[in-house]
């Protein structure tokens, strides 16, 4: 019989808990069955009565962020306008406890001192391949034209989300066609040679609406140079000819259609291909490329039964993720059938519950289990040996039961959740959530909140040949909030993370050796409205991540003895858990100048960031300058319902250092940005 893990802790049977959590939710059905009229019409209405709902990824229904059962946030349309924000990088960057690391082949980020820990969803629907975790939608592949807003949630979610809603999630909630009728359309430029445009169209009619969205970007990549230009393994060169990158390509399509409150079908297809420079610790640098399309199609139907609601959704995913290397590629695929029947009910007028049944198949094709270190084989006296790549095709299904409940007593909410996922590649998991949200006032707001949550397994360690455990983590969050009127709160929020079985990758090393971490700290947010036409706003983040370390041990040679005998020799070495910035400040200005023009002014700082590759042999810390943006928005100029936006980044033109793939390399200097758009 399967085991289930919490954490690798404690083992508990599957089968038992499963059946056990089903006739729980029988019997309650039963037990309630007579409860009608008032409850029936109070089903689906927000916990706490809320008037705008902007949230719906904490809890699966709409709700404001400060009844959400979580630490969440949401950043709305108007916000991502003001801002001037071009990608989801960029619009996270501007939120507490994040920081986005540039990298060659896409940004990469940290959640509260945790690398590539956060679920994307784009309308519900992850955003994520088991072969990899470097699937991030936060540069131009991913349009915010078409975006209503962003709910984030800061911690453990996968009670409801599932797997890899580790760190957090982040969910991309797209327009509608009830919410923004007719056509937009726009066009932009910048730097780099950046131009695209896109067309938005909504729709609507008596008891249906739809939504389309089409966008389109080329632009180069700022370090566009590079020095290396001779197939892997062939010689015939020293490394020194130059060479030009070509520009990158980016596409993107989406659409949802609803149908009364019953239907709801939505789809996107979004495919790029990303060319930049790589560098090596020395001097040898060489073009790359990386493509991620990516396909779905999701429908949702939903009935209303008495006082239950029931949501019946399934969709259909199609991943492909390739990089190109020189001349190497290696290149994944990953197919996603998933389907999920939830159900929600009014409870005694005080309590709300939402439970669910989930099912979902992986077919995955070219899973990369292990890579070579590509500066070793470009090396001008390498001319032979080429790396070795190995990639395995499997198939796997994740079962899922799961449950969350909500009572208010009082000035309390609070609530508990529970999912078993059951897993057929490796052990089965068992995560929970538990808090509470206390309201001394209506100024005053307290929420505790604690939840587990795993990650997905690298594919090297499906093909390692040894047992393992997921990674695992536990997240404990306080947070205290301030709001005495409207334009002005102050929330600060401190959180302690343990982290079980954690791997870090390395393109030397590989994967590391399981290991458990600690990462605490501290989030500080603060609004200030100076006026009707003037905003304050700033974020600070402290990080300790009590100093840990990983190990790696990579395979250097096997000696065969006369006997026939082999010895395996291995490297070894430890470097340190790479958690970002220990401190992350943010300050934020926005004037409006009037009721059609309004301009922001941000400005960044971060302590030192350490690094370390190739065995601990590089490292040392990069020195970020204060990096100012400023965006001005004019509405209305010329043309009505026309608007022009212009920003600019690095103002400064800083110099600083960023963490390439092999090594640390040149951040992107001083940028511009125009966009013009006009609605009919």
């Amino acid at each position: 019989m399967r085991t289930l893990h919490y954490l690798k802790k404690e083992r508990i049977t599957f089968f038992p808990c499963t059946w056990a959590m089903l006739l729980f939710l029988l019997v309650s059905h039963s037990a309630w069955a007579g409860q009608t009229g008032t409850e029936k019409d109070n089903t689906m209405l927000m916990f706490v009565g809320e008037d705008n709902p902007v949230l719906t990824v904490a809890s699966r229904r709409p709700e404001s962020p400060a009844a959400a059962p979580a630490i969440a946030t949401v950043v709305d349309r108007k916000t991502i306008e003001e801002k001037g924000y071009q990608t989801l990088g960029e619009l996270l960057d501007a939120e507490v406890g994040f920081y986005m690391a540039p990298r060659a082949r896409g940004t990469v980020p940290f959640l509260r001192g945790i690398p590539e820990g956060i679920l994307y969803l784009y309308d519900g629907v992850p955003v994520t391949m088991d072969v990899t975790k470097q699937l991030h939608p936060l540069d131009r592949e991913l349009s915010l034209h078409g975006v209503a807003r962003v709910e984030i949630i800061r911690g453990p979610a996968s009670v409801l989300w599932g797997p890899d809603a580790y760190a957090g999630v982040v969910n991309v909630v797209p327009m509608r066609g009830r919410d923004n009728s007719g056509l937009k359309t726009g066009a932009f430029g910048g730097s780099n040679q950046l131009e695209g445009g896109y067309l938005n169209w909504g729709m609507r009619g008596n008891h249906w609406d739809a939504f389309f969205s089409g966008y389109g970007a080329r632009e180069y990549y700022f370090d566009d140079t590079h020095t290396v230009r001779k197939p892997i393994g062939q010689g015939g060169s020293d490394g020194a000819a130059e060479g030009h990158i070509r520009p990158s390509r980016y596409r993107e399509l989406t659409g949802n259609f609803q149908a009364g409150d019953w239907l709801s079908i939505s789809g996107r297809f979004s495919d790029f291909e990303r060319r930049y420079t790589l560098h090596d610790p020395g001097t040898l640098s060489w073009e790359g490329e990386r493509q991620s399309p990516i396909s779905y199609l999701k429908t949702t139907l939903t009935k209303t039964i008495g006082p239950s609601h029931w949501t019946l959704s399934g969709y259909y995913q199609d991943i492909r993720y390739q990089v190109t290397d020189v001349d190497l590629e290696r290149e994944q695929r990953n197919r996603i059938y998933s389907g999920e029947l939830l159900w929600d009910r009014r409870l005694w007028g005080k309590g709300i519950l939402t439970a669910g049944l989930s099912y979902r198949k992986n077919n995955v094709e070219g899973a990369l289990v292990r890579d070579g270190f590509l500066p070793d084989f470009l090396k001008p006296d390498n001319t032979i040996f080429v790396p070795e790549v190995e990639q395995a095709d499997y198939n796997n299904e994740l079962k899922s039961v799961f449950f969350q409940y909500r009572h208010t007593w009082r000035s309390l909410d609070w609530w508990a959740g529970g999912r078993i996922d059951d897993h057929s590649q490796y052990p089965s998991t068992f995560s929970y959530s538990l808090g509470v949200n206390w309201s001394f006032s209506r100024e005053l707001r307290f929420k505790a909140a604690y939840g587990t949550a795993y990650r997905s397994p690298y594919s090297g360690q499906l093909f390692g040949g040894t047992s393992f455990d997921p990674e695992g983590i536990s997240t404990l969050n306080l947070q205290a909030a301030w709001n005495p009127s409207p334009g002005k709160s102050i929330t600060v929020t401190g959180f302690l993370s343990r982290l079980t079985d954690h791997i870090q990758e390395s393109p030397y090393g590989g994967l590391s050796i399981p290991s458990d971490q600690r990462v605490q700290g501290l989030e500080f947010e603060g609004r200030l409205g100076l006026t009707d036409a003037l905003d304050l706003s700033a974020a600070v983040t402290v990080l300790d991540d009590g100093g840990g370390h990983v190990s790696y041990q990579t395979l250097k040679y096997t000696f065969v003895r006369p006997d026939g005998t082999r010895e395996d020799v291995y490297d070894s070495w430890r470097e340190p858990f790479y958690a970002g910035p220990d401190v992350i400040g943010r300050l934020a200005l926005t004037y409006r100048l009037r009721p059609n023009a309004s301009v922001a002014l941000d400005v960044t700082k971060t302590s030192k960031v350490p690094y370390s590759f190739t065995e601990d042999a590089i490292s040392g810390k990069y020195d970020q300058p204060w990096l100012l943006g400023l965006t001005f928005r004019l509405k209305d100029l010329g043309l009505k319902n026309s608007t022009l936006t212009l920003s600019g980044r690095n103002l400064l033109d800083g110099d600083y250092r960023v963490p390439g793939v092999y090594g640390p390399v040149e951040g992107e200097p001083f940028s511009v940005y125009a966009e013009w758009s006009i609605g009919f």
